[in-house]
């Protein structure tokens, strides 16, 4: 059965092709995952989306007529949606800045694609997931309540893609908060050089990062927490003495059964996760200091940057530069969103 899809429908494909790593078959299925009420696209229709995305720089499937965009126009469109689909809550100025573009040209391309610039526009979406949320929530608040310590036992982890354009003539890059890339692509003249971070934070300390080289799979990821981060982690508990909670989203590698076990084994009962002893509310970045704080820290003061090694020295630096007491108010903001999570009945709270 054929299907028709709204523009708002086609931007959150581009958004859910981007979150997970360029491939067109896990867009189809984190958008039918994400979006349980809509139609869910093919395989076939996340294809034939991005091909047109990539070739036009617009979503829709109407020809207008009229003369052919450019290269650089189509470039710009690319780089722009691209931009608003990673990264909704970036201001204009800051789209302008990353894009090489006028700020007219930014309003432009947003109005042509019937994108209002709302920073609450391409938040996530929560109705299926609110029970989950309000549960965890009330939970926290709950143990928090009894124990005004149990709060610093909470490891936040989380991996984040950084973007950096290789094209001397123009300076843009993107931030993508949430899985990390399983494929590459490359299209017109760019070059895409992307860098894999990981990093956790626990109480006012901050782990890591470390850098991950190629895609990301269970045993890769396994083996970072053995041999780099679980070092770190037993010789804080060794130290302060608090069993912590190790929390970790839901990305594929970290649901892989050798990846649980290793989990299950170094926290038992004690760790967080979409299949956890501790169930994390899928879709929550606006729960996790990693996504409230840390990746928009980071993303506001690492650019531009002229290579990789300069990315890497820079995320570094500005990590070594989060004071504790930074790190003790992030802690008070994730207690303040819990509460409005409540208040919300669970539901997004960033407009309250």
């Amino acid at each position: 059965m054929t299907h028709t899809f709204s523009v708002h429908e086609y931007i959150d494909m581009v958004k859910c092709y981007f979150r997970n790593n360029e491939s067109h078959r896990q867009a189809a299925y984190s958008y039918g995952i994400e979006y349980p009420d809509r139609n869910k696209p093919s395989y076939n229709v996340i294809n034939r989306l991005m091909s047109r995305f990539f070739e036009t720089g617009n979503v829709n499937e109407r020809n207008r007529p009229g003369r052919s965009q450019s290269v650089t126009n189509v470039d710009n469109t690319i780089n722009i949606l691209g931009s608003v689909a990673v990264a909704p809550k970036l201001s204009v100025r800051h789209r302008c800045v990353e894009a090489g573009v006028s700020k007219s040209s930014v309003h432009r391309i947003l109005k042509k694609n019937k994108i209002k610039a709302y920073k609450t526009k391409f938040v996530q979406q929560f109705h299926a997931g609110d029970e989950r949320r309000l549960q965890f929530c009330e939970w926290a608040l709950h143990r928090i309540s009894q124990d005004p310590l149990f709060i610093d036992k909470f490891i936040f982890t989380d991996e984040s893609t950084f973007i950096r354009n290789g094209q001397t003539s123009r300076h843009w890059t993107y931030h993508w908060s949430d899985e990390n890339p399983h494929e590459s692509i490359e299209f017109h003249s760019q070059n895409i050089e992307k860098l894999n971070v990981w990093s956790g934070i626990w109480n006012k300390q901050i782990i890591g990062p470390f850098f991950i080289e190629g895609n990301l799979n269970g045993e890769k990821y396994r083996d970072l927490l053995e041999e780099s981060v679980w070092p770190i982690i037993s010789q804080l508990i060794n130290t302060n003495g608090i069993e912590p909670i190790f929390m970790q989203d839901g990305a594929p590698a970290h649901n892989s059964n050798i990846v649980r076990g290793w989990l299950d084994e170094h926290f038992p009962g004690r760790w967080m996760g979409t299949r956890g002893p501790v169930l994390w509310p899928p879709r929550s970045p606006d729960l996790t200091p990693m996504d409230f704080f840390l990746w928009g820290y980071l993303k506001n003061v690492v650019y531009p940057s002229c290579s990789l090694p300069d990315l890497c020295h820079k995320i570094e630096q500005n990590i070594q530069n989060i004071l504790p007491e930074t790190l003790g108010n992030v802690k008070n903001a994730w207690v303040e969103k819990l509460q409005l999570c409540v208040a919300n009945n669970g539901g997004h709270f960033e407009h309250l």
